[in-house]
């Protein structure tokens, strides 16, 4: 039973924060009025309910951020933050629309058969030109063999919760053959997704269930790893918890991409480094082994995140001595013997793809030339510092607004103006631990190795022979920024807990825009 003291306390709560609710419901209105206006409006009640919905869930998360304990209950906001409003995009954004999500259910649904470890059944190239865009036929005699509901995300693609086939469709059985699923993916990144496809199983619910589950599981995997990450962190919390909320962060793991994992894993690992970096006295071989292991698991998943394992390096001094220096090296060794040896299973197993069609792209062709050709090294190097890097650094809010359209392309001003937030934060954040210059520069060339290793590997697996076309997106370099306030060396002269408010309220204007963006765009 609610006391009169607690219904004072909120009261006088309510008052003290009236200021972040009136911002938050302003900007909130207004976005959602010009979204509205602009968009299809063929469910009208829908929409308002999903805005209505995401409107109390952000004045109770600020609410909440306002109110907790700032070092003890903080990771349990961004929990609630992540899981509500990732909620509302497992089960609004449209069935395919995160790139590749149906690629990434097939494997799922293979995963959820207990196959761990696809076995490729047709040519060594994988990819025969029977697959038809329009008819989303498919040459049946070559590809990995799943169960027949590997087709209801192909034959819903582009379709909602409110028009999709599958509500009342019983899971298919059917043994059938799909021709791409991700081979080159390790295991690991699909058993949430998996586990919520195999709960609709053995629930015996319909198709649409098994799908919305999957997407259900993985953002709360991501939820549960960001949780964690905040909580062991001594320090810069609102920056990682800001980094987690990015738009894609959310609109990536609430669905069936692996993205939800390489994101929760990136995270993790920098906040443990911190906590690392913050412990008095030597590291002991169990918490270098816990922060290699962390290292191997992200890497496996996105090779050049290997690098993260290189960090250790740049430790201060008396945080090793000289036997945990070579146990050190000796772990840098095996995690990259790990990684070489993934990435002589993975290239191949990422030919057995519609990404093989490409005749274009050879990358052994494509390695010569850039050998015998200073020029085509230099153009690659223009195009990842100039074109490429401003797309990237407008890119975190380049979620889908309709097919082959994104958000960024229509909403400029808005995805600018969140850039401008994202960068300010984690560059001017206050910080209580201090950084050794030779950890920042460190971190620096790290995150600049990552950025060049992801860049040039698209240009070797992308690209056609001499062009430049690298298909670079934001969401490859989403953990890269959880680095970025241990490389600033500034921290704006505000009051923490004023500048936590603000950045907690605007954190929730910007979700509740890519709420705003989706259910406007869709229906």
């Amino acid at each position: 039973m609610i006391s009169y003291k607690n219904l004072d306390t909120l009261k006088k709560n309510i008052f003290e924060y009236k200021h972040y609710f009136s911002i938050y419901l302003i900007f909130s209105v207004v976005s959602f009025s010009y979204f509205f206006f602009n968009g299809s409006q063929t469910h009208l009640k829908f929409e308002l309910l999903i805005f209505s919905l995401a409107l109390i869930i952000g004045i109770l998360n600020i609410y909440s951020y306002m109110s907790c304990n700032k070092k003890e209950e903080f990771y349990k906001v961004v929990f609630v933050i992540i899981l509500s409003f990732g909620l509302i995009c497992s089960c609004i954004t449209p069935i395919g629309d995160v790139s590749d999500e149906t690629e990434h259910f097939a494997r799922a649904e293979i995963s959820s058969e207990g196959i761990l470890f696809p076995h490729w059944t047709g040519e060594d190239l994988g990819y025969t030109q029977s697959f038809n865009k329009t008819t989303k036929k498919y040459n049946e005699n070559v590809g990995f063999e799943t169960i027949g509901s590997a087709y209801f995300a192909r034959e819903n693609n582009g379709n909602t919760i409110l028009n999709a086939s599958g509500f009342n469709d019983p899971i298919n059985y059917t043994s059938t053959i799909i021709i791409s699923a991700f081979e080159q993916n390790p295991f690991y990144g699909y058993l949430p997704q998996s586990i919520g496809i195999l709960t609709a199983k053995l629930l015996d619910l319909n198709e649409m269930w098994m799908f919305l589950l999957g997407r259900i599981f993985n953002i709360l995997t991501y939820s549960l790893l960001i949780s964690l990450a905040i909580k062991i962190a001594p320090d810069l919390k609102m920056p990682l918890a800001l980094v987690s909320c990015i738009p894609i962060s959310i609109y990536q793991s609430a669905s069936f991409s692996i993205d939800a994992l390489i994101f929760g894993l990136g995270i993790l690992t920098v906040s443990y480094f911190i906590y690392l970096y913050n412990l008095n006295g030597k590291l002991d071989y169990k918490q270098l082994m816990a922060y290699m292991f962390l290292c191997l698991l992200l890497g496996l998943c996105k090779l050049p995140y290997l690098a993260f394992s290189f960090l250790m390096l740049f430790l201060p001094k008396d945080k090793l001595d000289k036997n945990k220096m070579l146990f050190l090296f000796l772990m840098l060794a095996f995690v990259s013997i790990a990684g070489l040896l993934w990435s002589q299973y993975a290239q191949p197993a990422l030919l057995h793809s519609w990404r093989s069609s490409n005749i274009d792209v050879n990358s052994t062709s494509q390695l010569l030339l850039l050998m015998n050709s200073p020029i085509h090294v230099l153009e690659f190097l223009k195009q990842i510092f100039t074109q490429n890097l401003y797309d990237i650094l407008l890119g975190f809010f380049k979620i889908y607004k309709g097919f082959d359209q994104y958000f960024v392309d229509k909403y400029f001003i808005i995805s600018l103006l969140f850039s401008i937030f994202l960068s300010f934060t984690l560059i001017s954040y206050p910080k209580k631990v201090k950084f050794e210059n030779k950890t920042k520069i460190g971190a620096f060339l790290i995150m600049l190795l990552i950025y060049v290793a992801t860049c040039f590997i698209q240009l070797l697996t992308w690209s056609a022979v001499g062009k430049m076309n690298l298909g670079i997106a934001s969401r490859y370099f989403v953990p890269l920024c959880a680095l970025i306030p241990i490389i600033s060396g500034y921290s704006i002269n505000i009051e923490e807990r004023t500048l936590g408010n603000y950045t907690i309220v605007f954190m929730m204007i910007f979700l509740s825009i890519t709420i705003f963006g989706l259910v406007t765009s869709y229906y």
